[in-house]
């Protein structure tokens, strides 16, 4: 207060310490600092200069003894400070952007460096550190941007995190042999960085330490390093790597994305190799493993699309590289993980695993032998140049996506051993005409030359190409069977059709019109999105189930006007901007709600809905934040995932005794609910159904309920009242009712259960557990049209705390009153 007192023109002087004093000379922009002892610590930005803005040079007069913490702070117009032989410390933030400081001469006294010292000192062009320095704290340096040349000194044992990080400027660091460890971060984005050389006086190197250093073509590993961390120079530029014997790990993605990268050796020493070690280094054209290794992670060589040569060391135990098949197998399971576009795959191999030809490109043919039982999800993804797969008859599964955009691929052939594809096993294999399950196979079948597989007792089409014909008798259309298929300009949907699954036509960039029959009932998810000349769908009456995005992207989506918009008996959507306060009217005859026909539609304060509607889609309101009031139409039977989730305005909702079940997410954030009734039909209540229900007091749950999943009731705060009407305690998660203050909630329960209540999770837990006597469970909450009563009086007026014998006055939680008779 007293700085802030004095007249812009004056000297200004203060205290800085102990003994420590101050004068700012307004006509130099000078501040001195003089006196013994240390100068006080601050924290950072709030060192007394108000005026830390103005000055442009330092002056620390010899007697002091350490440069305080935050001390200069944001002093962006400092460029020059001279520092005596008295001082021995720097602390955190000291310096830290000071964005005009050029350059600063640090003395011999000096032995450490705080933490961010002359972080974003981004004029900093050069600094060299005296051999009194023994220690520099995390980020000391990070963010100098204008830095080229750093020397660190012998008295150095550690370069910790971040320390010059940031340093985009910088182009060459020497580090000495007295450095142990390069932490994490440490030269993280140093772009300008070409070449690196670390000594045998290192042993580990930290996660991200060189990670974005680019232009880094050159490094040398030193013989004492043992491990590398996580993406310890993931994206650096260098070609080739020798990795010393010393080495035992290689961490998680440490030289991803090196796609200048052509050779790796990896020393006898190394035991693990991470996952994703090497991913992307598309240039990558042999590896050799050493004997040692043990642990090679999942996707190690992911996306290596050059490789050509691959070897294991005799000697190696775990894996191995038989009859010299430029690949690495498992030898204990006999699976291939790692193969090339050379790889010829043994006969005593058993199983092709996850990824093993992951992005081999210049693979265009491959046998599979006898031996063969499984191929691995994504096994040969995008192996663009692979023509043709017979599936030997050893075979039973082939797993989800294993033949993924594979364009090359005209022709399959099915063993008749086959009895699991997963899904998408063949989506977007664009080029492929011809599909065949060989006979004698009972669980998949090619019926009348269709080119296309079908699950045979499901009468399910699973994968389709550009000739397949669907045959009659077919049942569904599944997720994924055409996903792709350019090449199909028409197709017939036979009859027999009742569902289309999810991206079952998705991308068919030929396909100009779509007649789907008369007894399909649902449409998958994405069905035939992305159909980018489709202009004509006919959709029957038959349909009761629509998924999100259905149509979306298509020609005949973007020619309807905005609006509501019906597909056949299908509310689908709301296309354009809802204009504010809108109430929408359903239209009569409305069998269904599309999956999220009105997300996110913030327009919307109220909905109609006409009795004819049986099912309501998922999240199909979600985000409606100025939806208030919803009365569902007794023909609904499930709240789908998420299908309120986010409607934070939603005070009242009334639903029908034909719910059966009320998925995960459904009234998620409904933070203006303040109690709800859940009817006896319910039988399961999904994970965070009502999670981070704030406002949410009171719940009433019928009697049908029989589990009550993951957090449920979670973050709840207000709830007070529970009433739970379950005979038999309902199978609830340990977390039903976290952080909803149920040690200070009531519990209602059947008299006759409530021993069984008192011992149970998370039941047990609430501070009151009261029973219901059975004249309240005749009478009370749901079994009187699913409200619950509030308040009880005599026919005199008189409150009551329970029905009393004769006429009973009941006013319930709608506002309505009911007259109730006990005998």
């Amino acid at each position: 207060m007293m700085l802030l007192s004095m007249t812009a023109n004056a000297d200004r002087s203060g205290t800085c310490g102990e003994e420590v004093t101050w004068t700012y000379v307004d006509a130099t922009q000078t501040l001195t600092i003089s006196g013994r002892g240390d100068m006080k610590n601050y924290d950072f930005g709030c060192s007394p200069w108000a005026y830390r803005g103005e000055i442009a040079k330092i002056i620390i007069e010899e007697g002091v003894t350490s440069i305080g913490d935050g001390a200069f702070y944001g002093c962006s117009g400092l460029t020059s400070i001279t520092i005596p032989y008295s001082v021995t410390s720097i602390g955190i933030f000291t310096f830290s952007g000071c964005t005009s400081l050029s350059s600063i001469t640090i003395p011999n006294s000096v032995t450490s460096i705080g933490f961010r010292a002359f972080a974003k000192c981004s004029s900093l062009t050069d600094i060299r550190i005296p051999d009194s320095v023994v220690s520099i704290a995390e980020g000391a340096f990070a963010d100098c941007t204008s830095l080229t040349s750093v020397t660190i000194p012998n008295s150095v044992t550690s370069i910790e995190a971040y320390c010059f990080s940031g340093c985009r400027g910088l182009t060459s660091i020497v580090i000495p042999n007295s450095v142990t460890s390069i932490k994490g971060y440490a030269f993280e984005n140093c772009n300008g960085l070409t070449s690196i050389t670390i000594p045998n006086s290192v042993t580990s190197i930290g996660d991200y330490a060189f990670d974005g250093c680019h232009y880094l073509d050159s490094l040398t590993i030193g013989n004492g390093v043992k491990s590398i961390g996580t993406k310890a120079f993931y994206g650096c530029g260098m070609t080739s790597v020798i990795i010393p014997n010393s080495l035992t790990s290689i961490g998680d993605y440490a030289f991803g994305d090196c796609s200048h990268l052509t050779s790796i050796t990896i020393g006898n020493g190394v035991t693990s190799i991470g996952e994703g070690a090497f991913f992307l280094c598309s240039s990558l054209a042999s590896i050799t493993i050493g004997n040692s290794v043990t642990n090679i992670g999942e996707g190690a060589f992911l996306y290596c699309s050059s490789l050509a040569s691959i070897k294991v060391e005799t000697g190696n135990i775990t894996y191995d590289s038989r009859d010299g098949c430029n690949a690495i197998i498992e030898t204990k399971t006999n699976t291939l993980i790692v193969g090339c576009k050379n790889t010829t795959i043994p006969n005593s191999v058993t199983s092709i695993g996850n990824g093993a030809f992951y992005s081999c490109r210049g693979l265009t043919s491959i046998t599979i032998p006898n031996g063969v039982t499984s191929i691995g999800e994504k096994s040969f993804y995008e192996c663009l140049g692979l023509t043709s797969v017979t599936i030997p008859n050893s075979v039973t599964s082939i797993e989800d996506f294993a033949f993924q955009c594979c364009s090359g691929l005209t022709s399959i052939t099915i063993g008749n051993k086959v009895t699991s594809i997963g899904e998408g096993a063949f989506v977007s294999c664009t080029g492929l005409s011809s599909i065949k399950v060989e006979i004698g196979n009972t669980t998949y079948d090619s019926r009348d030359g269709c080119n296309g597989i079908i699950e045979t007792k499901s009468n399910t089409l699973v994968v389709g190409s550009n000739k397949t014909t669907i045959p009659n008798g077919i049942k569904s259309i599944g997720n994924y069977a055409f996903f792709n298929c350019r090449g199909i300009t028409s197709i017939a949907i036979p009859n027999s059709v009742t569902s289309i699954g999810d991206h079952a036509f998705s991308a068919c960039n030929g396909l100009t019109s779509i007649t789907i029959p008369n007894g399909v009932t649902k449409i998958g998810r994405y069905a035939f999105s992305g159909c980018d000349v489709l202009t004509t769908i006919t959709i029957p009456n038959s349909v009761t189930s629509i998924g999100v995005c259905a149509f979306g992207q298509t020609p005949w989506y973007k020619n309807q006007p905005d609006g509501m918009l019906y597909v056949g008996k299908m509310a689908y959507c709301y296309k354009g901007t809802m204009p504010e306060n809108t109430t929408i009217d359903i239209q009569e005859g409305t069998v269904g709600i599309a999956e999220s026909a009105f997300s996110n539609c913030t327009g919307l304060t109220s909905i109609n809905f006409p009795e004819s509607i049986i099912s309501i889609g998922g999240s199909a309101f979600a985000w409606c934040r100025n939806l208030t009031a919803i009365t569902l139409p007794k023909g609904v039977t499930s709240l789908e995932i998420g299908v309120f989730e986010y409607c934070y305005g939603l005070t009242s909702i009334t639903i029908p005794n034909s719910v059966t079940f009320i998925e995960d997410f459904a009234f998620q954030c409904c933070s203006g609910l303040t109690s709800i009734t859940i009817p006896n039909s319910v039988t399961s209540i999904g994970a965070r159904a009502f999670l981070l229900c704030k406002g949410l007091a009171s719940a009433t749950i019928g009697n049908g309920v029989t589990s009550i999943g993951v957090g449920a009731f979670d973050n709840c705060s207000k709830l007070s009242n529970v009433y739970c009407y379950a005979k038999d305690v309902p199978n609830t998660a340990a977390d039903a009712f976290n952080d909803s203050n149920i040690e200070s909630a009531t519990l209602h329960v059947p008299a006759a259960s409530l021993n069984d209540y008192s011992e149970a999770e998370p039941w047990k837990n609430f501070f009151r557990i009261e029973g219901l006597t059975d004249q309240e469970l005749s009478i009370d909450g749901i079994a009187i049209d699913n409200k619950t009563a509030v308040a009880r009086y005599t026919v005199g007026g008189l409150r009551a705390n329970q029905h009393t014998t004769g006429l009973n006055i009941v006013r319930m939680g709608n506002g309505t009153t009911k007259k109730v008779m006990v005998k």
